[in-house]
């Protein structure tokens, strides 16, 4: 936490192989902090462009340090709504609603 805290932004930059989530996403999203990911397919990169939590970079260098000067430049600040969906949307009041719901539709 004393990382991400004291980080301008974050960099998850994964090579092609990575496939899920990252966990380290509910770490940051507290924070708000604008994040890079790669662009590579996964449910992180789905999450990240769905919700609007920073950069998805290309895995290529010059494209990679465009992101970072353009996310510098936003701030944290420009990254406080998606977060605080993406919270919404992450917590557990809302998966538990999400399996009710499921069950209702399953068994009335």
């Amino acid at each position: 936490q004393a990382a991400i805290k004291s980080c301008d932004i974050i960099l998850l930059y994964y090579k092609e192989s990575f496939t899920s989530q990252s966990g380290v996403l509910n770490l940051i999203a507290p924070h708000k902090k604008g994040i890079i990911i790669s662009d590579v397919p996964s449910a992180l990169r789905e999450t990240v462009h769905t919700f609007g939590l920073g950069s998805i970079a290309p895995l290529s260098l010059s494209e990679f340090v465009s992101e970072v000067k353009i996310t510098l430049k936003k701030g944290n600040a420009a990254y406080e709504q998606a977060w605080e969906n993406y919270l919404q949307y992450a917590s557990w009041n809302n998966h538990v609603y999400i399996v009710l719901e499921a069950l209702k539709q399953k068994y009335i």
